[in-house]
């Protein structure tokens, strides 16, 4: 290529996170110069290139492939198709396979690249089926049987008591029962009997007339 049609165009781009980039861009009549024998063919390259970037349309791997030569800038993502950018027709454009070209403008920074990083590609449609499963029949619940309350048997009254009936003997003038130990009655020396809790006792002279457990 002759000095005429060629000609290099240092700049430098102040980019946030990035510090100074220099880049160089090759320009002549068009996008790109190429060598005079490719000259038809990147000519096509340039036109398919500058009618991708100007569009709307998600652009393709061949799209890409057609700006390749002119991209000045180049940002690999995180994931996903890595962002190159080119000028077209004095205009900066993000171009990223699978995403429609986004205008930076003149004074672009490394943030905005990044941001077109993080915008990912159109996903793929993908078919649900919604599958309907029949109702549930639950089965009738019996009602709860219900036992009688429990009978307590009638309240039995105790037996009647009979009075109880005297055994001693003998007994003293008002007919209470005599005890070991009490006096006896001169009528009643040496009488055996039984004292009120049912000890045999005898009326005996034990330092007066007593009546003694026999």
């Amino acid at each position: 290529m002759s000095g005429s049609d060629r000609r290099t165009i240092r700049c430098t781009k102040r980019l946030l996170m990035g510090g100074i980039l220099s880049v160089t861009l090759f320009a002549g009549t068009g996008i790109l110069a190429a060598p005079a024998s490719a000259q038809s063919t990147k000519s096509a390259q340039v036109a398919r290139c500058t009618k991708a970037t100007t569009g709307r349309s998600n652009l393709t791997k061949a799209n890409v492939a057609d700006c390749r030569s002119a991209v000045l800038v180049q940002l690999r993502c995180d994931s996903g198709p890595s962002i190159g950018v080119v000028k077209v027709q004095g205009v900066a454009y993000a171009l990223r396979q699978g995403s429609r070209p986004v205008r930076m403008g003149d004074n672009y920074r490394v943030v905005q690249l990044v941001k077109v990083c993080a915008s990912a590609a159109p996903a793929a449609a993908t078919t649900t089926t919604t599958v309907t499963l029949p109702p549930t029949t639950t089965p009738p619940t019996a009602p709860p049987t219900t036992s009688p309350p429990p009978t307590s048997p009638p309240p039995t009254s105790p037996p009647p008591t009979a009075a109880p009936v005297s055994t001693c003997s003998p007994t003293t003038s008002s007919g209470n029962c005599y005890s070991a130990g009490e006096f006896c009655p001169s009528a009643d020396h040496g009488l055996s009997g039984v004292a009120g809790n049912g000890e045999a006792i005898t009326c005996r002279d034990n330092n007066g007339w007593r009546w003694e457990p026999s």
